[in-house]
């Protein structure tokens, strides 16, 4: 179930969209396409275009009406990359505009419609943007509209793909507190599910403590964890549940 407490409207999402692909697309037409991607393995950071330009593309067949099983690739014929990913941003973004939010879908989460896809763009584009600015030498932490809404995203989304057994993964609730925004998470699991409480931290085992963006960037292995992060109480727990991938 969506953490609803944090999530923005459906215009806050589209508007938090357009304006990070505008910035996405200005480092493209104006940076080093060669430049590494330090958080993307090998990419540089025309892979990263090339990337985010082809997730809109699926996503919006997707909106659309295709299943999950559509082409990603998309040809760049005749323009730079950043008119390519310009184009393709535009497109989801007018379409995930026009798309009643509540419409069916398929999805990654039992959500089933829409209006997960709007909040998955706006996500992915946030993740992105900082890899792309980072690129450059300019990391710019989450918008902080968008950041504990993207924590919360990780645990509703993220974290079921890709932790199959949950009660395996998390022997004891380990809580997440923004120090800046005073928003806090409290996960648990049992034998076949994560379960997330927001706005509490009582009955944790472990509390990881970081400005809000931090927590964000961290989950997301963007930064250095323990140099934003402060743990209180079961180092050992939080260290075991933090030792594989939360996020593809």
């Amino acid at each position: 179930m969506a953490t609803i407490e944090t999530m923005l409207s459906t215009e806050g999402y589209l508007s938090e969209l357009a304006r990070m692909q505008g910035e996405f697309a200005e480092i493209l037409g104006s940076a080093d396409l060669d430049l590494p991607v330090r958080s993307c393995g090998d990419w540089t950071l025309r892979d990263l275009g090339v990337h985010l330009g082809g997730v809109y593309s699926w996503s919006r067949q997707i909106v659309e009406g295709a299943g999950p099983k559509v082409d990603r690739e998309v040809p760049i014929e005749g323009q730079s990359l950043d008119q390519w990913f310009t184009q393709m941003a535009g497109a989801v973004h007018q379409v995930l505009t026009d798309t009643d939010p509540e419409q069916a879908s398929w999805t990654l989460d039992q959500s089933r419609s829409v209006g997960f896809w709007i909040r998955r763009q706006a996500h992915e584009s946030a993740v992105h943007l900082y890899d792309a600015q980072d690129a450059i030498g300019e990391p710019q932490p989450f918008s902080p509209v968008l950041a504990a809404d993207n924590v919360s995203e990780v645990f509703d989304v993220m974290l079921p793909r890709m932790r199959r057994e949950p009660a395996d993964q998390l022997s004891a609730p380990i809580a997440f507190a923004a120090a800046d925004s005073g928003q806090k998470w409290l996960l648990s699991a049992d034998s076949d599910r994560f379960d997330v409480q927001v706005g509490t931290i009582n009955g944790a085992a472990v509390t990881v403590t970081a400005d809000v963006a931090d927590l964000a960037l961290g989950l997301w292995e963007r930064i250095d964890r323990d140099a934003k992060w402060r743990i209180q109480g079961d180092g050992k727990l939080a260290e075991e549940f933090l030792s594989a991938r939360l996020t593809p």
